[in-house]
């Protein structure tokens, strides 16, 4: 079984930031016909602690 060649850290940077670079450069052209669109977004979020928007039934302890 050949053994498994060992990559010092240097290297591994190089390669990696290499591969992160060559990715980055390629999504470009979508970057780029994608900030001619413009998309509103609107999160809403609610901790319904009491139960007044989706009340429980009054059975519910009971399984």
């Amino acid at each position: 079984m050949e053994e498994l060649k060992s990559i010092n850290r240097r290297s591994f940077i190089k390669q990696v930031g290499g591969f992160s670079a060559a990715v980055a450069l390629g999504s470009l052209p979508f970057q780029v016909d994608a900030k001619s669109k413009k998309v509103k977004l609107t999160i809403l979020h609610t901790n319904d602690v009491h139960s007044r928007i989706e009340p429980f039934p009054m059975d519910g302890g009971k399984y």
